[in-house]
């Protein structure tokens, strides 16, 4: 019986933050820091699943949100399998450039699966941005799903990553035998 190896790039795109990078720590490392770290251009982190007879390894891009990187954002765009678009539900502006994130990745990876992610749960008194709200962005950018997570706390943190790899395996199987 021989192992089929499956390798899928996601990247993981939004305004600075948002909570990008502490979603894939808290998913990748089960950790959390509460200070600040920017990213700078991009991080990869790589994820390893096991799904019945598959190896699947996620290499996640957690690409810098700051404008100073626009320029290059498309070389770390092209060729992905899926975007996973974050915004803080507590910054209305983060919620209104999705749309621009989504451009880069449609631009970039035509064919590539958008997911909808709302960050910062854990702040519901700060809230800007509606559950509604979300749910209707996520239908206009066509993405396979819409989530609230909270990086802090950990709630829906990993369901976004399982949810994310099921329909990569439905929708986006590239199998090569080991």
């Amino acid at each position: 019986m021989s192992e089929k190896l499956l390798v899928y790039k996601v990247v993981m795109a939004g305004d600075a933050a948002v909570g990008k990078t502490s979603l894939i720590k808290r998913h990748v490392d089960h950790t959390f820091t509460k200070e600040y770290l920017t990213t700078v251009g991009i991080q990869v982190s790589v994820k390893e699943y096991r799904v019945e007879d598959f190896l699947v390894k996620a290499m996640i891009w957690d690409i810098a949100g700051q404008q100073t990187f626009d320029k290059v954002h498309s070389l770390y765009f092209k060729d992905s399998d899926a975007g996973i678009f974050v915004y803080d539900i507590t910054r209305r502006d983060t919620f209104k450039n999705i749309k621009l994130w989504y451009k880069k990745l449609q631009t970039n990876s035509p064919g590539a699966l958008a997911i909808l992610c709302a960050n910062k749960k854990d702040l519901e008194w700060k809230r800007e941005v509606g559950f509604d709200e979300g749910q209707r962005l996520a239908k206009q950018i066509k993405a396979k799903f819409f989530i609230e997570t909270s990086a802090l706390t950990g709630e829906g943190v990993d369901d976004l990553f399982e949810m994310l790899l099921e329909v990569l395996l439905l929708e986006k199987e590239r199998a090569v035998e080991l």
